[in-house]
């Protein structure tokens, strides 16, 4: 006897796929709900509780032929479209300028066009010089890397698509100088000009639905299964193979006495007199 329990234990853990289905066969109404709930939940707060952010693009090109000191080979133009994303994110020149250009903007009334960027005159009387305020908020708003071969961006952030576009159109004119000046070798051209996005890249609703409903079915699924895999009832003689007990007997199930009158009467038939 213990030694069929032992065997019926190591049987225990070699679960086939027949186990899963019907686990599946008897939770799968809920597994759907909890699916429709997650993916109901994950749209409502993507929609209206995660703040959008819209994006605009710059491409340049480093030109392997023309260059400030002289031609550079090709590999060289790969390795230095490498090198100016790096430099760009690091650079606080970079970033002072751009934020200074903000805070210098004017809308057509003449007035700041960007409220939010404010700059400060640190220069002597009659010698202006011109410092932004918060040009740290730069960095957090700049994305660069590599697009192809010798192409790399610059993408702007912002939950403003006006801001991300006039800060995207300020580094199409900083940043060629800037690392033309940085790197001393190679040239800067810009192949991509910044455009006014209307959309939002980010949240990606239906991607963030799709991903809550996923994650809400597989967890309910893995609820009933869990709940399933651990329970020791005896609902069936074939239970009892799993311990490779014989079956001694069945008790039957009978109806109570009225339900089984009332199924023999309307059985027959009644004839009129």
């Amino acid at each position: 006897m213990e030694n069929n329990f032992t065997e019926a234990k190591s049987r225990d853990h070699e679960i086939d796929l027949r186990f899963f289905f019907t686990v599946l066969r008897k939770c799968w109404y809920f597994v759907i709900l909890a699916a429709v709930v997650f993916g109901l939940l994950a749209g409502v707060y993507s929609s209206f509780f995660i703040e959008k952010r819209y994006s605009s693009t710059v491409n340049m090109y480093v030109d392997p032929n023309t260059t400030a000191s002289g031609t550079i080979n090709f590999s060289t133009a790969d390795a230095l479209a490498a090198t100016y994303p790096p430099v760009l994110r690091n650079s606080d020149e970079f970033k002072q300028q751009v934020a200074l250009e903000m805070a210098l903007a004017k809308n057509e009334d003449g007035e700041a066009a960007f409220p939010s960027w404010t700059y400060r005159d640190v220069g002597t009387p009659g010698t202006p010089e011109l410092v932004a305020n918060d040009w740290g908020r730069v960095g957090g708003m700049v994305t660069t890397g590599i697009k192809e071969d010798k192409i790399f961006y610059i993408t702007i952030r912002s939950t403003d698509p006006h801001e991300a576009y006039a800060m995207a159109k300020i580094a199409v004119k900083v940043a060629p100088d800037i690392l033309n000046d940085v790197v001393g070798v190679g040239r800067v051209m810009v192949i991509g000009y910044p455009a006014l996005d209307t959309v939002p890249d980010s949240p990606n609703v239906l991607r963030n639905v799709a991903l809550a409903a996923v994650v809400g079915a597989v967890l309910v699924y893995v609820v009933f299964f869990l709940i399933r895999l651990f329970d020791t009832t005896v609902y069936t003689e074939g239970d009892l193979t799993r311990f490779g007990l014989p079956v001694l007997g069945v008790v039957p199930t009978f109806p109570p006495p009225e339900t089984e009158r009332a199924v023999r009467n309307a059985g027959k038939e009644v004839h009129p007199q």
